[in-house]
């Protein structure tokens, strides 16, 4: 409860008596009903003793029609007093002088009937009585003397007025008289008596139960000053904030264990201590004797204390003379007269938010690792620097630097090294370029540069050569010497870039074309390769969707035995057929899916629908048909394609010996160690693998030889000279000694015309693959060509599958 909703005693005891009054009125209600009812029927009464009984010597013997006029007035006074008192709710109709005059009234009317019955010795007098009875019930006070003073008088009066008409004679009726009204008064001091010993006790009652109210509030008021100081302290002692109480003179009076803690000081040493002890002052800057400028802390002014010094507004200090960045608020304290009593302030040590601030605010525009700008902080210089170029006859130049097989060091040195390398990479371009150029780092291992008021284009040659010397040196790095090279993108500010983005995309174009061309060498943007980016990344967007929406089929080409003069196994080609585009070849969207990592998806994709297949062919062959699958070297950079092959072998419950894997060779060079290590896992399964377009990469022979290999495929621009150059015939005949030399098979692929495979067989090869033989077929068709052979009525070597 709200302790300023909470009565007071005074409050308590005019609720008592009001509800004690109330209690009172609704008795008072109910004895006048009874007052009234009893009228009614006294009424009836008299009136049937006036009309019924016969010879009756005390109703209406001296002035009958008088009697029988005023009883009927009686009778309807209370039936119509009884009614409005029955309905009413109306304080007036039941308050002290409506009941005065209804008592009144009574009396009144009493005294006439007792007139014209022949005064008191009719024993009608003593009808008033009830009268004065209930008017002292009803009027419990001085009023009520009224009452048999008024009934007294008007016996006396009406019996020595039938005294003097002759009616009455002697004394003994003025003796009645005597004793009815000693009785009115009798009776109305009985009742008075009565009244104000209730009364009394009712009071007493009513201090008791104020006297216990009171009790229960004092009680509940403690258990909830105890419950709100328990929360109080619960609440100070969880808040993340320092809670101080202080006085008026900045003295601490209060404090809870969060700001103990901040302040680094126990409980007992910091009450009492002065606030002014944890500000740090400032050096005061003096104008002889004159402070020349005070900044004083709000809290001092709140309290209007004069500081001891000038203060540090941002700082305070632990008691240890540690200082931090406080950010806190204060609020007087006023009792309940208004007057200021002290303060309560609320603060935090906010150093460290601060700091986290400031480095987000640096991690915005600044590269954490080698403290270049970054991406959106380059674009931004170099969106101002576009604006004042085009005010003169002067151009920019980005350079976007790539380091050249990045990964490789990364993977076969580490993280930590890599980091490292990155690091001297960036200082040496920042000391290669002149004081104004700007270097960033964009991402990874690639920076850009942006050299500023160049007379010509052709300047930044001599800088692109200058980055490519430096960036060439050796360096050491844990105690081991590396070297690296760049490839750089070079974009030119002109009509057709003329905006930051536009430069950094061209200049991304032109680095992808120095990659391509042998790396450790620069190249300047072309718009032809912007297109062939845009192109690339078309094809990226529509790769995300193509397994969600059916869009990749396999084709499968079969494999023919020279020896055995059938079908050795097929090889499972993927074609794509983007909705509402051109087919897309697999020469152009593989390589941009192993450049995007989308290429593990694909594989995974390649694998689940072979093995399906290879089941449903056995169903139908009675055999498991072998199945040459394609697999990208960046499938082999870690363990998820061999787990996933295991898993297919698994799930499908497909022997192993009846897949074969194929791996260009231009591929296993692009990271040969790593390669290795994953192929030498694989051939461990019972896998076969195969080398790809053997012929078209740079491989040793001493590396073709540690490879696991199980069948070597002659690139196809070999079989195409068959026939036609020697040379060609001879490194064909040369490749397949040497394959056999190793224990390889050899599979020559792009076989066309008869002449070709007759060559192949007299040179002993021993598998042949291409168009002589059978395109790539559906699913339906290299079926069909399966049963077909099996049940003879095919010759496959007959040429175009019989």
């Amino acid at each position: 409860m709200d302790q300023q909703l909470r009565p007071d005693d005074s409050t308590i005891l005019l609720e008592q008596r009001s509800n004690r009054q109330d209690k009172w009125n609704a008795e008072r209600t109910v004895v006048l009903r009874v007052y009234n009812y009893f009228r009614i029927v006294l009424s009836f009464l008299l009136l049937i003793l006036f009309y019924e009984v016969p010879h009756q010597k005390f109703v209406g013997t001296i002035e009958p029609g008088l009697f029988q006029t005023v009883m009927l007035a009686y009778l309807m006074f209370n039936v119509a007093s009884g009614f409005l008192v029955l309905v009413s709710r109306n304080e007036r109709i039941t308050g002290p002088t409506a009941v005065t005059s209804l008592v009144i009234l009574d009396i009144f009317f009493l005294t006439i009937l007792l007139f014209t019955s022949g005064g008191v010795e009719s024993g009608l007098g003593y009808l008033l009585v009830f009268s004065v009875s209930f008017g002292s019930v009803l009027l419990a006070g001085q009023t009520s003397l009224l009452f048999p003073a008024f009934a007294s008088v008007n016996t006396i009066s009406s019996e020595l007025y039938l005294q003097n008409v002759g009616v009455s004679e002697g004394s003994q009726p003025f003796f009645q008289v005597a004793l009815l009204g000693t009785s009115f008064f009798i009776v109305n001091f009985f009742f008075q008596y009565i009244s104000r010993k209730v009364t009394e006790r009712e009071m007493e009652v009513v201090s008791l139960e104020a006297l216990d109210q009171l009790h229960r509030i004092a009680e509940q008021s403690r258990q909830e000053l105890e419950v709100s100081n328990a929360r109080f302290t619960v609440l100070l002692s969880s808040t993340g904030e320092g809670v101080l109480g202080l006085d008026l003179d900045g003295i601490v009076t209060f404090a809870n264990p969060r700001a103990c803690l901040l302040l680094d000081i126990d409980y007992e040493d910091l009450i009492d201590s002065n606030i002014q002890r944890f500000m740090i002052a400032k050096n005061q800057d003096l104008d002889g004797d004159k402070v020349v400028s005070i900044r004083p802390q709000k809290v001092l002014t709140l309290l209007d204390i004069e500081p001891q010094f000038s203060y540090d507004p941002g700082n305070w200090q632990t008691a240890k003379k540690k200082s931090f960045i406080i950010d806190y608020s204060c609020e007087a304290t006023v009792s309940k007269s208004g007057e200021n009593t002290g303060a309560v302030l609320l603060f935090q040590n906010v150093t460290q938010q601060r700091e986290n601030e400031e480095r987000v605010q640096y991690l915005a525009n600044y590269d954490d690792l080698t403290g270049l700008s970054n991406r959106t902080n380059f674009q931004e210089v170099l969106k101002n620097a576009i604006s004042r170029t085009k005010r003169s006859n002067r151009s920019i130049a980005i350079l976007v630097v790539d380091t050249d097989h990045f990964t490789v060091i990364n993977e076969q040195q580490g993280h930590a090294a890599g980091d490292e390398m990155l690091k001297v990479i960036a200082r040496r371009l920042q000391e290669a370029v002149r004081e104004g150029d700007v270097v960033a780092r964009l991402h990874g291992d690639q920076f850009a540069i942006m050299l500023t008021d160049l007379d010509h284009a052709e300047n930044a040659t001599v800088a692109a050569d200058n980055l490519i010397n430096v960036a060439s040196l050796p360096m050491t790095i844990d105690g081991q010497e590396l070297s690296t090279s760049v490839s750089i993108g070079i974009a030119v500010l002109s009509d057709l870039q003329q905006h930051a983005d536009e430069l950094i995309s061209a200049a991304v174009s032109a680095l992808e074309t120095a990659k391509n061309e042998g790396r450790n060498t620069f190249r300047f943007y072309q718009p032809e390769l912007q297109q062939r980016a845009e192109e690339k990344k078309r094809v990226q967007i529509l790769l995300r969707t193509a397994e969600e929406k059916n869009e990749f089929k396999l084709m499968y080409q079969p494999i023919i035995s020279v020896k055995e003069e059938k079908i050795y196994s097929s090889e499972a080609l993927i074609r794509w057929s983007p909705t509402d585009s051109e087919p897309i070849t697999p020469d152009i969207f593989i390589p941009i899916a192993e450049d995007s990592g989308q290429i593990t998806q694909i594989g995974s994709w390649v694998l689940t629908t072979v093995s399906e297949q290879v089941n449903q062919w056995k169903e139908l062959l009675g055999i498991y048909p072998s199945v040459a699958i394609n697999i990208s070297s960046k499938q082999l950079k870690d363990s998820v394609f061999r787990e996933q092959f295991q898993e297919m072998l698994t799930t499908f419950k497909i022997p192993v010996e009846v897949v074969e894997l194929e791996l260009t060779e231009t591929g296993v060079m692009e990271d040969p160690e790593r390669c290795l290590e994953e192929l030498l896992k694989l051939h461990d399964t019972g896998v076969k693998i195969s080398i790809d377009d053997f012929g078209t990469g740079y491989s040793s022979l001493d590396y073709l030889r540690r490879l696991p290999l199980d069948i070597l495929k002659i690139d196809q621009s070999f079989t195409f000279g068959i026939g036609v150059s020697e040379n060609d015939e001879e490194i064909v005949r040369v490749m397949i000694r040497m394959a056999h030399a190793m224990g390889l098979k050899v599979i020559c692929e792009g076989v066309e015309t008869r002449e070709q495979f007759e060559f192949l067989r007299r040179h002993d090869c021993d598998l042949v693959q291409g168009y002589y033989f059978s395109r790539p077929r559906s699913v339906e068709d290299i079926t069909s060509l399966f049963v077909s052979e099996q049940n003879g009525s095919i010759r496959i070597m007959e040429g175009e599958a019989g």
